[in-house]
């Protein structure tokens, strides 16, 4: 391990990247204090399997005398840095940050609004495919303290968050990506550009010797990119570059330091305009990190696309059906609607993020023939939306998935991409697919 560890740590918030901290502490028997403000289903979990090997764990009021001693906060992603008792003058880092310290093996992090877990697992997959030794961690589902303990990899592929990067220090990737940046998360900040100046801070730590890769198609993105100390490598739908990634003649070019090489699309197994820029940023990155053509090329042949990311479920009726419950906001549904030419039935709603809708009538007038809206947000996306196209409210999945069967016909497109979070009806963006999946199954068996 690079650093000394802390004597006495207090990990705030005890969701998944709070308990992997206490069992890290715990492993190397360190005294540690857990904190839960919210969830006393996570505190009891937690609770129960902890607490005998040494954390003292506490719920709801914030143990101000327990933590006097302590020497570092660790600060899980959705608390936030506004919390008054975090300002008694003790350090406070993010998991993220903390883990990044005591891993020798270059660390390749993806941020962005929208892509970031299929261009990690894809590129992990590269590097697997490459025979690299790779570790998949971040907000994909593993934190990046879980491979502290772990036998040493040669590259970490980390899906990070604007909410993780917020606790950075010394977080210093080796390549950094931005895959795009749209509004989201406007329930925690302010403004759009106070979301991007957060994830701009992946590139902070970099020096010549890196490289930031970036969508040239993104004003967001191309604003960062004139910024960093690392060498700034773009890609692009649109244009053809001197140096760096774009569609070329249905094909994937990569063009670095003056060798060019094309992968077709027909042999790439994800398809959508949204996994073309996936790709390229993917395939950028493990070729600066040195996999060769060959490798890239069998990966992106075999590659299985992520769940509930623009994922085909089946065809009823005539009616073909998609699963984009990880869509959630405006830029995302651009994106999956982009992938569709017309006679789409879309789902939207969910739990509102704070983002505005109206980005998405151009498109929906030209695209979508009804539109069905729920949860929390559907007076919302009405008013902005209603007018568009043919719009009806309805107050479940399975009322939706009835209704795009009893209005639908042979040539639609059943498309379910929110725009909004799921935590309304559902524990999870993930949950909220698989009730799609189920009730689409349920009717279309059941007609067929």
């Amino acid at each position: 391990m690079k650093k000394k560890l802390p004597q006495f740590p207090c990990v705030i918030g005890l969701g998944k990247s709070g308990t992997d901290l206490l069992d890290f502490f715990c492993s190397q028997r360190i005294p540690c204090v857990g904190f839960e403000e919210l969830s006393r289903e996570n505190f009891e979990a937690a609770l129960n399997t902890y607490a005998s090997r040494g954390a003292k764990l506490f719920f709801k009021d914030f143990p101000k005398n327990e933590v006097k001693e302590c020497d570092l906060f660790l600060i899980s992603p959705g608390v936030p840095l506004t919390r008054p008792w975090l300002s008694g003058g003790i350090p406070v880092v993010g998991e993220l940050e903390f883990a990044s310290r005591y891993l020798d093996g270059k660390i390749l992090a993806v941020t962005g609004t929208n892509g970031k877990s299929t261009t990690v697992t894809l590129l992990d997959f590269i590097f697997k495919n490459a025979q690299c030794t790779s570790s998949l961690k971040g907000n994909i589902g593993m934190p990046l303290i879980s491979a502290v303990n772990e036998p040493p990899s040669s590259f970490y592929v980390v899906e990070v968050s604007s909410y993780q990067l917020e606790t950075i220090d010394t977080f210093h990737p080796f390549i950094a990506m931005m895959l795009n940046v749209t509004e989201d998360h406007l329930d925690r900040y302010q403004t759009i550009d106070e979301y991007a100046a957060a994830k701009a801070r992946i590139s902070m730590n970099q020096g010549p010797g890196d490289f930031f890769i970036y969508n040239a198609d993104d004003p967001k993105c191309i604003h960062m990119a004139k910024k960093v100390k690392s060498k700034a490598i773009p890609f692009s739908l649109v244009n053809q570059l001197p140096e760096g990634g774009f569609v070329k003649k249905n094909a994937l070019v990569i063009r670095y330091k003056g060798i060019e090489e094309m992968y077709p699309l027909n042999e790439c197994s994800l398809q959508g305009l949204h996994n073309q820029e996936n790709m390229l940023a993917a395939v950028l990155a493990a070729t600066l990190a040195g996999v060769n053509s060959q490798s890239v090329r069998q990966a992106l042949k075999s590659f299985t696309a992520l769940k509930h990311r623009l994922e085909y479920v089946g065809e009823f009726l005539g009616m073909k059906f998609y699963d984009d419950s990880k869509g959630t906001n405006v830029g995302s549904v651009v994106m999956s609607l982009a992938s569709f030419e017309k006679n789409i039935i879309l789902i939207l709603g969910g739990k509102d993020k704070g983002g505005d809708y109206a980005p998405l009538a151009s498109m929906i007038k030209a695209k979508v023939k009804l539109l069905l809206v729920l949860g929390e947000a559907k007076n919302k996306i009405v008013s902005a939306l209603g007018s568009s196209t043919k719009t009806i409210k309805v107050s479940t999945m399975r009322d939706a998935i009835q209704k795009s069967f009893e209005l639908g016909q042979k040539g639609d497109t059943v498309l379910l991409s929110p725009a909004c979070s799921s935590f309304d009806q559902y524990k999870n963006y993930a949950e909220r697919g698989t009730d799609f999946s189920h009730w689409v199954h349920y009717y279309g068996e059941g007609a067929s």
